[in-house]
């Protein structure tokens, strides 16, 4: 993983693993937000440029920390 910053609106997290040619990186937390909202593939360039929801639920955020520190890289 790679210090690349997450290309949405207002998100600061650098550590995006995840990239689209035609809307750059996105960090695990947005495309979490992405894959639980309603937004279809034709409307990413508005989520991307909407504001990020800090409110993630405990769940979420759990299951994003857990997911950081057991990564499924193997070195």
């Amino acid at each position: 993983m790679s210090l690349l910053s997450c290309s949405r609106r207002g998100c600061k997290n650098i550590m995006c693993n995840k990239h689209s040619y035609e809307h750059g990186y996105i960090c695990d937390e947005c495309l979490e937000e992405l894959i639980n909202s309603d937004v279809s593939i034709h409307d990413i360039a508005d989520f991307m440029d909407s504001e990020k929801n800090n409110n993630i639920p405990l769940q979420e955020k759990r299951r994003i920390d857990f997911n950081e520190i057991f990564t499924s890289e193997v070195n």
